[in-house]
């Protein structure tokens, strides 16, 4: 989502559909209030285990009590998206994240969400989701969600 604002200097767009600026200000008629002049949603976006991505619905196997890794990656949008992680309807916090521009696209983004949880009994048959969250979705959000498998100690 890109807005002019009224001081940004303008001379137009460029052939990747990129603001091009002048030492003049935004012409009156090419001011924009909440525009979005290239805003693209996601290509793909999953939820990976030991570097797999896991098709949305399938299960998850994870084991009671130990610190579990995963992670999902959003890929070839503009702009990045944003990433949550649900367990259930609960949210977790990820441990970290970044975003990186695609390589070879510098226009483009792909987004990563690493999650660090250790899992519980409670947890067995719930849902782990991957919500993304993107101004270029109709509904503002899509998510991809996998079963939890739990095995015991």
């Amino acid at each position: 989502m890109l807005c002019i604002p009224r001081d940004v200097k303008w001379l137009g767009w460029d052939k990747y559909g990129d603001v091009k600026q002048s030492k003049t200000k935004c012409p009156k008629k090419a001011m924009f209030h909440n525009c979005s002049l290239f805003s693209e949603p996601p290509k793909s976006f999953a939820v990976i285990q030991n570097n797999n991505a896991l098709e949305a619905g399938s299960e998850i196997t994870v084991v009671d009590g130990k610190l579990e890794s995963v992670h999902c990656e959003s890929r070839k949008s503009n702009p990045a998206p944003h990433l949550q992680w649900f367990l259930g309807d609960r949210e977790l916090r990820a441990s970290s994240g970044k975003n990186v521009t695609e390589e070879g696209d510098p226009r483009r983004w792909k987004a990563y969400s690493f999650l660090e949880y250790v899992f519980s009994q409670d947890d067995f048959g719930k849902t782990l989701s991957c919500r993304v969250s993107h101004p270029a979705y109709p509904d503002g959000d899509e998510e991809t969600s996998v079963k939890l498998d739990l095995l015991c100690k």
